[in-house]
């Protein structure tokens, strides 16, 4: 008998949240919704050149695929179902520095080897980062 009261108040809370993700899916349509649910499992499921491939929007002259900051930052952030701002419209607005730091030759586009770089280092655990850059203080950035 006092097992049912905990397992209806998880049920209840269940509902309570699956109806606040319905009611924020609301402004989309069923193909965003299907988009996004394709886009997640590509991002969670295929290798890094897959990954790339799909969300590299964009070629340079000699027809190499490059990545914009916004498609970079489309490709690392899961699709949430809710309706929100343009990322194009926010990285014509604000220069977001951190971006700029995976850019590592500063063209204004992310490569295949800078995409893959950072790739790696985001599946790094952050205490052996710090554990490295603890060791080797020459590869720690400039505290000033």
């Amino acid at each position: 008998m006092f097992l049912f009261a905990p397992l209806a108040a998880v049920m209840l809370y269940q509902a309570a949240n699956s109806e606040k993700e319905a009611a924020s899916c609301e402004g989309l349509d069923m193909g965003e919704k299907l988009r996004g649910t394709y886009e997640n499992k590509i991002r969670f499921f295929c290798a890094p050149e897959k990954i790339f491939e799909i969300f590299a929007n964009q070629k340079t002259e000699e027809g190499k695929l490059v990545m914009s900051y916004e498609d970079f930052f489309k490709c690392v952030t899961p699709f949430n179902y809710t309706t929100s701002g343009n990322a194009v419209d926010y990285f014509k607005k604000y220069k977001v520095k951190s971006l700029e730091l995976i850019d590592a030759d500063g063209s204004g586009q992310i490569d295949f080897p800078e995409f893959v770089f950072f790739i790696i280092l985001l599946q790094i655990q952050p205490n052996k980062l710090r554990k490295r850059f603890k060791k080797y203080p020459s590869l720690a950035m400039d505290k000033a």
